[in-house]
């Protein structure tokens, strides 16, 4: 489907909502629980996400974890330190780095409007806010759901690929992220060769009804649209595949928006990047 106004971009398709009733047990089938690494097993990961496009694990980041780490973040956090939409060096996402994400971005014939602030902090980094346990069990996920090396590119580099862990925060007073399929990361992977297949994990870094009230993330489950933090909780891991329409909506519209405050939502991520 394509907009009248401009015919080259390309809108998703809505999926159909549900009920809550349907909604938690959908979640439910589609969370698994383990307390170590080991405990996740990649078969059960496998068909969590061919059968639902998604998938939700608990218990391997904990919530103090989280808690000490937000406030190390909001202790050295500065507006001051905000750099442009674009313009940065390729390199500077290799260290921690802070920018903003706002406008319109096409990737590949993608609409992808956003409004956010991306805080970058790689696992080889200095580990300046306490995350670097959270990113490890998030990027081993990801390993495993592709099915490499549990290490694979986590704390180095290993066959061109690195991890750039990152905070994404949609911020009170509007932030958001458009219903989109990745597109770029997705053929970053394919083109390295990797058999398995591009799988996005996030670890939740806040908690709604305590950190925002209104919006959060949302994705496509069994082919409805969930907004899925109704269901999940601050350290749960979310996961989906290069199929899976996802986004962020509006966070808490009726406040008003501060460059200068970390209000809001707060999602950490793990893509693959190529060394440059």
């Amino acid at each position: 489907m394509t907009t009248a106004m401009n015919p080259q971009i390309e809108q998703p398709t809505q999926p159909m909502a549900m009920s809550d009733v349907n909604v938690t047990d959908l979640v439910e089938k589609a969370t698994i629980q383990a307390e170590s690494i080991g405990e996740v097993s990649p078969s059960d990961l496998a068909h969590c996400l061919e059968e639902y496009t998604f998938c939700r694990i608990t218990g391997l980041v904990k919530q103090a974890d989280i808690r000490a780490a937000r406030k190390r973040l909001a202790d050295q956090f500065t507006a001051e330190n905000d750099h442009p939409v674009i313009g940065e060096d390729a390199s500077m996402v290799s260290t921690n780095f802070q920018k903003l994400a706002i406008g319109h971005r096409r990737a590949s014939g993608n609409y992808w409007p956003r409004f956010a602030r991306i805080i970058y902090n790689p696992i080889m980094a200095p580990d300046i806010y306490g995350l670097r346990e959270a990113f490890v069990r998030t990027a081993q996920i990801r390993n495993l759901c592709m099915g490499q090396p549990v290490d694979f590119a986590v704390s180095g580099v290993d066959d061109g690929m690195w991890t750039c862990s990152r905070i994404h925060h949609y911020p009170a007073g509007g932030g958001f992220m458009s219903l989109h399929r990745d597109v770029v990361a997705p053929s970053v992977v394919s083109e390295n060769g990797i058999a398995g297949g591009f799988y996005q994990p996030l670890v939740l870094l806040t908690q709604k009804g305590e950190d925002f009230d209104t919006g959060g993330g949302v994705a496509e489950i069994d082919g409805h649209v969930v907004e899925y933090e109704d269901y999940a909780n601050m350290g749960d891991i979310v996961v989906y595949n290069d199929m899976t329409q996802h986004g962020v909506n509006d966070i808490d519209p009726h406040k008003l928006y501060q460059q200068d405050s970390l209000a809001g939502r707060m999602g950490g991520l793990v893509t693959l990047f190529k060394k440059r």
